[in-house]
């Protein structure tokens, strides 16, 4: 079996922290490590995430997850509701794969989860949080566009975990595009436009985007920015009749654009040769 050493806690291990105040801020373990920050609560060798009973070391059963070994490196995935399909299977770890030419990369992920979450993250089908090397995908939201529209929310997350493994990269790409980080606020700037991020009403009320973002996402930051069109670039290359306006809703401006044509020579140096 193999065990994951800093995990998320899973949804029912969630529910009682928060539930739970003396949880919250306890230590149930007694190692020095409080509940909220600990990757195995109950020190039972079972990751949080992976653990049935995560507050009860006398239970060691697992939760239900796939164990996929590709390359070198060990990934974890935990279903819940929905089980995916030998194809996306197979399609995950051909990503998985493509991306670890970063060498950082598998350092920065460790677990991929499908499940529901709570009300604060609503608006997301999808999260990569770097802390505990986590990619969540959102049920059932995620599969109400079929398969694709799973591997394409899962693929955005996974640009983020190689941005994470990527910093150079990526703050050459933010220059590249016009961010810059002013007051701790992001601001995005090109010829004729000016962004200055933090609202999301008014990011769904702008007419016109800029030709350099493939999304209307993208303004929401950089990081956004930068996983839509390595995404978008990732399928210029194997997918291409998946770039449509249905997930690419500046498609039409942005496929003949400079930050587009920019990305993509990148994107072809960063990952020479293509793994197909």
């Amino acid at each position: 079996m193999f065990y994951l050493h800093q995990t998320l806690v899973n949804t029912e291990t969630q529910k009682e922290l928060v539930n739970n105040r003396s949880s919250l801020f306890g230590d149930t373990d007694q190692d020095g490590l409080i509940d909220a920050y600990d990757s195995d609560i109950d020190n039972d060798g079972v990751a949080n995430l992976l653990d049935e009973s995560p507050f009860d070391s006398r239970n060691q059963n697992t939760l239900p997850h796939l164990n996929l070994k590709v390359g070198e490196s060990n990934y974890a995935v935990v279903l819940n509701e929905s089980a995916l399909t030998a194809a996306q299977i197979e399609r995950l770890r051909s990503t998985l794969f493509f991306l670890q030419k970063s060498k950082a990369f598998s350092a920065n992920l460790k677990i991929i989860a499908l499940w529901d979450w709570t009300d604060e993250y609503d608006s997301m089908n999808g999260h990569y949080d770097p802390y505990w090397k986590t990619i969540r995908i959102r049920e059932p939201q995620a599969f109400k566009g079929g398969s694709r529209q799973f591997q394409l929310i899962l693929t955005h997350e996974l640009f983020h975990a190689f941005q994470v493994s990527e910093p150079k990269f990526y703050q050459t790409f933010m220059m590249k595009m016009g961010w810059s980080l002013q007051d701790d606020t992001y601001i995005y700037h090109t010829r004729g436009f000016h962004w200055v991020t933090g609202n999301e009403e008014d990011l769904l009320n702008l007419k016109g985007l800029p030709t350099g973002v493939p999304t209307r996402r993208s303004l929401i930051g950089p990081e956004e920015h930068f996983a839509d069109a390595l995404l978008y670039a990732y399928l210029q290359e194997r997918n291409p009749d998946w770039i449509t306006p249905s997930y690419f809703d500046n498609l039409k401006t942005y496929r003949e654009s400079e930050a587009q044509k920019w990305t993509q020579k990148a994107f072809k140096k960063v990952f020479v040769p293509l793994a197909k």
